[in-house]
């Protein structure tokens, strides 16, 4: 039971550790820790490990490796399409952000709002 509970310390060290790299390399208060350690946590499922001969956590479980393709770095900037039936002739077509995320079973991205300062999901994103 002690050698379980030293290797749970050591990944809740890492995630820690990693959380707080990805915080401070994206210039982002520590408000938004939690993003960050869902990116985090995301990342080292996808990533392969020796301990499962170089399978990803996922790829062990699913029996088919993630789609890396929708992966982006956190803290980036990104540009979130308005909804044309919310627009006016001159308002934005776009809105710039934070890239926080991904939300759970779906394609779509979490960002920051700059404009109005919220946190929002959106599909329809172009991340820089």
């Amino acid at each position: 039971m002690l050698e379980q509970n030293g290797i749970v310390e050591r990944k809740h060290q890492h995630l820690l550790n990693v959380t707080r790299a990805l915080i401070f390399q994206a210039h982002l208060p520590p408000l938004f820790w939690d993003f960050a350690i869902q990116h985090v946590t995301f990342l080292i499922n996808c990533t392969s490990t020796l301990r499962l001969q170089n399978i990803a956590p996922y790829e062990k479980l699913h029996g088919k490796p993630y789609d890396l393709s929708i992966l982006r770095v956190f803290g980036c900037l990104c540009y979130s399409s308005t909804l044309i039936a919310h627009r006016k002739i001159l308002d934005d077509r776009s809105v710039h952000g934070i890239f926080l995320g991904f939300p759970p079973y779906t394609k779509c991205y979490i960002f920051l709002n700059l404009k109005y300062h919220r946190i929002e999901i959106s599909r329809h994103n172009i991340l820089r």
